[in-house]
């Protein structure tokens, strides 16, 4: 999901302004936490509550608003089951199995929906999930990142949130994403489309 938005301060250990990223042509470049390059920039979030997950990987309340009052034709898939927190210690197998189901559904509708009222009976389930589940999120904070024609930017499956100010992609430059994330900045520009199933551009972020 690509946002109008930089979490936090763009800055790294000791309150030094975190870098730009150039990716050259012809250069594909890996964006990962356990990359020797790049593991200093990475942060990490053990979360307490669902809260937290959406703070870093969701949308902002302005966009949410802003979604909600344009009708957006984003789906909410609600449970149609509500679970207890016990139920993900239960001694039912089974029923441990559709608790956890029920909890990770209502985290993502939570998280990247745009309608998290719908979703507030079910928090005390998600939140005990997270504990239970020792959830960590990983996200890089960056200054610009420039994508030059031909350049490969590939970021990891274990990234789950990349915080810019200005992301610039010229000719075919591309970004590859290997699995969920959310990208959090000010301006996108050289996208017009994003074929990845995970990956939202709103209008409003598009050069």
């Amino acid at each position: 999901m690509v946002k109008d938005r930089v979490i936090g301060n763009v800055t790294g250990p000791g309150g030094t302004p975190n870098p730009n990223l150039y990716v050259e042509a012809g250069e594909t470049v890996v964006l990962a936490p356990d990359s020797q390059r790049f593991a200093g920039l990475y942060k990490r979030l053990h979360p307490s509550s669902i809260d937290e997950v959406r703070s870093i990987l969701g949308l902002s309340d302005a966009a949410a608003q802003a979604l909600n009052a344009k009708g957006s034709c984003q789906r909410t898939c609600v449970p149609t089951t509500l679970h207890s927190p016990e139920d993900l210690s239960s001694e039912d197998r089974a029923l441990r199995r559709r608790a956890k189901e029920v909890a990770v559904k209502a985290a993502y509708q939570y998280v990247f929906g745009a309608n998290q009222d719908a979703f507030v009976q079910w928090k005390p389930l998600i939140d005990r999930y997270l504990e239970l589940g020792k959830i960590t999120v990983n996200y890089v904070v960056l200054q610009d990142i420039d994508i030059a024609n031909g350049g490969t930017l590939i970021i990891s499956a274990d990234t789950n949130a990349l915080n810019a100010a200005n992301i610039t992609i010229h000719g075919s430059g591309r970004i590859v994403c290997q699995g969920t994330i959310s990208i959090n900045c000010v301006t996108l520009q050289g996208v017009t489309t994003v074929k990845h199933p995970h990956i939202t551009v709103p209008p409003q972020v598009r050069a």
